[in-house]
């Protein structure tokens, strides 16, 4: 038969100097690394084209979403300022007060704590914001649409018709600034896995009593003028102490500050939780002294208002 001649073999491809490196070679085992040590996964690497956020990046996200971002949430609830300077400081106060006391219930995990107790500490703490602010705005509300209160409200915008823009705008920041730093007690109260204590319902009890005794001297006065415009205001709690809202709302204010106390973990936590409180606590003080001065001016030559003051303590009954 006719031969036929065999086919060359094929060449055969030269190795390379790294081809005994296969993709077995190159998949390590895992005790071929130390126990800390993980490779990263293709979702963390590259996903649709954009790199995943580290867990540091992560971090800081959230951590400006609460509570930094209460300080813009203030400050926009008590934008009415810029109307009106009144508007910033009671009607912005209440409503910053209850965006406090949300966005903690919002960020609020009652799944962390095992005692039923410490749920109920921290969540009374929260709506003793929203009671408070809730109360105020509505109170306020009232007293400056009523009559008897439409002379000063009258005053009050002329004054803040003479101011200009740059001035509004810094009381409306300063008090937002103010509210937003308020939010430290009940934060560091619901971060904390600390249990309640004696302290704890102490505060809980003082801003409970503290609340109750400003609503009620505030709707008193509130009545007392209705009915007598001209007149001051001696009956009801102003029997013991001259100035019993401005009372109820410094036991208030205490009160808010204990009742976190135990979740006080540092000195910092301590001072940066008493800030808001202690601010407005001397705005009591001062308030207090101011309406002295306009109530003497006003009914200093009556005898009565002189037996009255001079018997009835400004701001502390039975001191």
């Amino acid at each position: 038969p006719p031969s036929y001649p065999h086919p060359s073999p094929r060449p055969q491809p030269q190795p390379q100097p790294h081809a005994e490196l296969s993709a077995r070679a190159c998949v390590a085992r895992a005790g071929d690394f130390p126990a800390a040590t993980t490779l990263p996964s293709q979702p963390q690497r590259i996903r649709n084209g954009a790199r995943a956020p580290s867990a540091t990046a992560a971090k800081m996200g959230n951590a400006f979403v609460y509570p930094l971002n209460l300080f813009p949430i203030c400050v926009a609830c008590c934008a009415g300022g810029l109307k009106n300077i009144v508007y910033a400081f009671g009607l912005g106060y209440g409503l910053s007060m209850t965006a406090n006391g949300l966005l903690a219930y919002l960020n609020f995990d009652p799944s962390r704590f095992k005692s039923q107790a410490a749920v109920l500490a921290r969540a009374g703490h929260m709506l003793g914001y929203v009671t408070y602010g809730l109360r105020l705005f509505i109170f306020l509300y009232m007293r400056q649409a009523s009559d008897s209160y439409s002379g000063k409200m009258n005053d009050l915008q002329a004054k803040s018709d003479n101011m200009s823009i740059a001035p509004k705008s810094m009381i409306v920041v300063s008090v937002g600034l103010l509210m937003a730093l308020y939010q430290a007690p009940v934060y560091y109260h619901a971060k904390s896995a600390a249990r309640p204590n004696a302290v704890t319902w102490l505060g809980t009890a003082l801003w409970i009593a503290g609340l109750a005794v400003e609503s009620v001297a505030d709707a008193q006065k509130m009545a007392s003028k209705q009915s007598s415009p001209g007149s001051f205001v001696a009956t009801g709690l102003f029997r013991y102490v001259r100035h019993a809202n401005y009372f109820g709302e410094i036991l208030y204010h205490i009160g808010m500050y204990l009742n976190g106390f135990p979740s006080y973990e540092t000195w910092w936590q301590v001072v940066a939780a008493g800030l808001a409180p202690a601010a407005m606590i001397q705005v009591m003080f001062g308030a207090s002294k101011s309406l002295d001065q306009r109530q003497l001016a006003k009914y200093g030559m009556d005898p009565a208002f002189q037996a009255y003051r001079g018997a009835t303590p400004r701001l502390f009954p039975f001191i």
